[in-house]
Formats: C-alpha cells, structure tokens, sequence
C-alpha cells in the first residue's frame, strides 16, 4: 500500500488471484408486451397527402408566390410497439423546413438530417395505434427549371417488421404564376401641328421637325411568383404608308429608347435619327424630368392638353395612322427584361418628334391625325409562366390637331330676329287672308240666292280676278309640296287633301313653312287665323 501523498501504483503489476472472476456476461429483460417470445413484431405502415389544389389528372399543383407546401402524414402501427420508431421524409433541396404541428398523438420532434432529409422521431415505443401531424415546407428556393416536386416517406424501428418495404411517394407538379399587364400612354396627349414648319433641308435641331413626344409602355407584374425573362415587341409608325419604297415620315425617333429596370432595348441604328439632327440640352433635361417624376409629369400633361370640342362622331374627320390598319410603315423591335418580381414595375420610353412638314401638306384639312404606336408581352413558353393574356397588349396614342379654328361653336341667333321674323310671318299671312276676304274667296252661298245680273265688263273683271287669285293659289300648292316633300319631319302636303280643303291646309300650314316658323309660332298662326275667319263670318253676316 502506498503512504499518503504518493502515486497510486499500477495494478497490472499485481497478480489476479481469480481470473474467471474477471468479467462477467448476463442478460437483463425489460417488459415489452411483445408477446410470449418477447420479440416486438410491429407493422408500420405510412400515408401522406400534399394539401394543394389538384388538376383534373388527380395530381396536387403547386403554384409559385402562393402558397406554402402543407404535408399531412398519418403513421399506423397495426401491431406489436416499435421501439425507436421514427419516419424519414426525403424531399427536393430546394425546399426548406418550416415546422411541423401534432394533430394526433404525443409529442413528436422533427430535426433536419441534412438539405433533403428530416427526420421525424414519433415515439419510443409507438404502440398499436396512429399518430397524425403536418409538415410546412418553404418553396421560395424552387429553381426556374424545376418542373415537379417529389417526396418519399419512409417508417423505421428497431423492431422486426412485418412489411418492411412500404415506402410512400408524393409528387406534385410546380406552376409559376406570374399575372403581367402592359400599359401605353403618349405624353402629351395632344399636339398642335402647322404653326413652326420648316423644309427637312433646312432641319439644323429637333425642334425644326415639330412637337416633342414620348410614348411610355408600363409592364407590370401582379405575382404571385417572378418572370425570369419577358420580350416587349415594339411596333413604332415611322412613315405614312404610300406603297412606295419612303413614304413621309411621322414620328421621328430621335434616340434609342430608355428604359428604366433591369431590361434593355435592341433597335436598329439606321432607324434612329437617320438625319442625324442636334439634340438640344433643354431637350435631355425635359427627358430627365419626365423620367424621374413620370406619375406628375402626366398629370401635368393632362392639364395642359389643347380643350377639345366634343362634336358628334359622324361629323367629325379623323385620320388614323396605324400600322394593324395598314396606314403607317412601322420599325419593329424588341426589349428584353429579366427578374421582373411580383409588385414592381419598370418602364420604356421612346423620345420622338411629329413630323409637322408631313401634317401640314397632307392633313390641313382633317379635324385630328391619330398616330398610334402598339407593344406586345411575349413569354418563352418552355418558362410555363401561366398568366392571362387579355391585358398582354397595349397601345399609345397621339391626337394631332392642326393650327386652325375648326372647332368654333355655332353662333347663337339674336332675339330679335326671331321677333322679326315671327311678326313678318304674321303679317304675311293677314295680308293673304285680307286679300281672298276681298275677292269674295269666303263668302257661302246661301240657300236661295240667285246671282244678280251683272254687267259684262264687270263679269270679265271677276273671272279675270278668280283666274289670278287660282294662279296665286297653285303657287301656293307648289310651295306647299315642296316643303312637305323636302322638309325633314314634315308630314302635311296639301295636294292629298279634297280641293274644298285646299284653300284652309294652304292657310294652316303653308304660311309658318314659308316665314321658318315653328311648331309654337304654328299655333300662334292658327288661332289668328280662326279669329279673322270669325270676324269676316261676322262682317259678311
């Protein structure tokens, strides 16, 4: 024995004096209600179910930005308990753990094995039973060529199973939402062309062509989920279409078009200032400004539009430069975006000039020149970017009105020539009436009467004034058949009538047609009318 404070000596250097004594080997059985043999046959066995909408083929659809990925599992043990039981779930790596929620049964932990396995721990034992739980998945990572997503689930134990292969497989197919809508707008609206034109010889600047405008087209997307790449297909009116090989020009592009975003456009360099004319400084200003307060500067636009006078549609002389109506010669060509995310927007801009030259010379005479401008989305469909299409188009519009007042509002007629012309017409129609009362043309014959001899000087006088007083009345009746046949909305012809009647239609009618009256004035003239025939009744009597 060592003392104290000194090492504790080696006991390999010490004899053993009963070697069997050394070790010794038992077996220790714990109660496992495994039957009599005490050997735990248990019968795993899993479902699984993806809760996503499903397509009319049964198979669960995800869609991208959406939604995330729900799986309910539901684990049954229809035998014996499982010691160490637990549930593996493989699935794509480009899905990440969220959590799980226990639905059914005791409490159960879920630890990432690694980027495409979790492990699930559903007890140790899991007795004869079921348990049920959810688990949340995160599919923000999902690459852009992934097409389907796959899970395989499998149940384990340390205990013999009956049925070890009872694997559980998922699928679900993967669709990107992207909604997109496209929007055109000419800023100014309105232009005014003729006032400053200048011969294309001496064009030295911009400003020599005409007006300045700036067609914008505004690509959207709504999500939910991103659009990896998106192609904008231009169609710009260049020139008037005359059939021949140049025909004028229109909208003159004076540089490349701008775009504001992740994107770019590709056009042709012939195509852009060919005349290759100065860009003024006040010109890169105003294109900063508008660039930079889009929203404001369009509503400062609106603001300053020319008024225009509404006129009925049928009266009114429009000119359409479009190249769908083949009216215009149009440049095409395209502008390509990428990684245009849910909720964001970006922009292109295209600075033009209206070539007033061309307006003046062939459209002076029209009351507005529209010039539109068209742009289209295009997909790649090997993307499966689904979206609707109806709002996949968009145009902008330019309305250029000439110099000149075409829209003046009619005159309205003075008060006093009305009067004049109501009082003339009543004083017409007297003197009509005075003078068939003087003729005799009212007076009836009475029950009786015998004309009394006359003279044969004075029977001549009378036919000859009967004869006269005829011809007035069939210039009367001509007049009258001209205006009931000519005038719009007119339904009297004295002709129609018997020949006793004619004398009171003429009187009626013929009279307010012939002085412009109305249909008030008409009545005005028909009550004086019965009130001179009451009055020449009265002195005939």
């Amino acid at each position: 024995m060592s003392s104290e404070g000194e090492k504790l000596p080696d006991i390999n250097l010490y004899p053993i004096l009963n070697q069997q004594e050394a070790s010794k080997v038992f077996e220790a059985k714990f109660l496992k209600d495994c039957g009599d043999n005490d050997i735990c046959e248990s019968d795993l066995h899993v479902t699984a179910e993806l809760n996503l909408p499903k397509q009319e083929s049964g198979i669960p659809v995800l869609y991208l930005g959406e939604q995330q990925v729900n799986l309910s599992i539901t684990l049954y043990n229809h035998n014996e308990p499982a010691y160490d039981a637990s549930l593996y779930v493989f699935h794509p790596n480009t899905l990440s753990y969220i959590g799980r929620k226990v639905v059914k049964g005791e409490s159960i932990e879920c630890v990432p094995h690694n980027s495409t396995v979790l492990k699930c721990e559903v007890g140790n034992p899991m007795n004869r039973g079921e348990v049920e739980f959810q688990l949340r998945f995160s599919p923000r990572n999902v690459s852009d060529d992934e097409k389907r997503l796959k899970f395989t689930l499998k149940a384990n134990t340390t205990s013999i199973e009956e049925k070890p292969e009872d694997d559980f497989v998922l699928v679900a197919d993967i669709v990107r939402v992207a909604e997109l809508e496209l929007r055109g707008v000419s800023n100014p609206e309105q232009v005014v062309y003729g006032e400053h034109v200048v011969p294309q010889e001496e064009m030295k600047t911009g400003e020599d062509i005409g007006s300045l405008i700036i067609h914008t087209y505004e690509l959207i997307n709504y999500g939910p989920w991103k659009a990896k790449e998106i192609e904008i297909h231009v169609k710009w009116p260049y020139q008037t279409e005359t059939f021949t090989k140049n025909g004028k020009w229109l909208l003159y592009m004076m540089e490349t078009p701008k775009v504001q975003g992740n994107g770019y456009c590709v056009v042709d360099p012939d195509i852009v200032n060919p005349l290759r004319l100065q860009v003024k400084r006040e010109e890169d200003q105003f294109i900063r400004e508008f660039e930079g307060e889009h929203a404001k500067s369009e509503a400062r636009v609106k603001r300053q539009a020319p008024e225009e006078i509404r006129l009925d549609p049928r009266t009114l002389n429009i000119a359409t430069m479009d190249c769908e109506e083949g009216s215009a010669k149009c440049h095409y060509f395209k502008c390509y975006f990428r990684d245009l995310q849910p909720d964001k927007n970006v922009l292109i801009s295209i600075r033009a000039r209206l070539w007033s030259q061309t307006f003046v010379e062939d459209y002076a005479t029209v009351d507005r020149v529209d010039i539109i401008s068209r742009a289209s989305i295009y997909l790649d469909p090997q993307l499966d970017i689904r979206q609707k299409t109806d709002n996949d188009k968009a145009f902008a519009v330019t309305k250029a009105l000439p110099d000149l007042p075409l829209y003046q509002k009619p005159e309205e007629v003075p008060l006093w020539i009305i009067i004049l012309a109501v009082c003339g017409g009543l004083l017409l129609l007297i003197l009509l009436i005075f003078c068939l009362w003087k003729l005799g043309f009212f007076k009836r014959k009475k029950p009786g009467y015998m004309p009394a001899e006359m003279h044969d000087k004075e029977l001549r006088e009378k036919e000859y004034n009967a004869l006269l007083v005829s011809e007035f009345i069939g210039l009367l009746v001509d007049s009258v058949q001209g205006l009931g046949a000519g005038q719009k909305g007119s339904k009297t012809n004295c002709t129609e009538e018997p020949p006793s009647k004619w004398a009171w239609c003429m009187l009626v009618h013929a009279p307010p047609y012939l002085c412009g009256l109305g249909s008030l004035e008409r009545g005005g003239a028909v009550l004086l009318i019965r009130l001179w025939f009451k009055i020449t009744r009265s002195v005939s009597k």
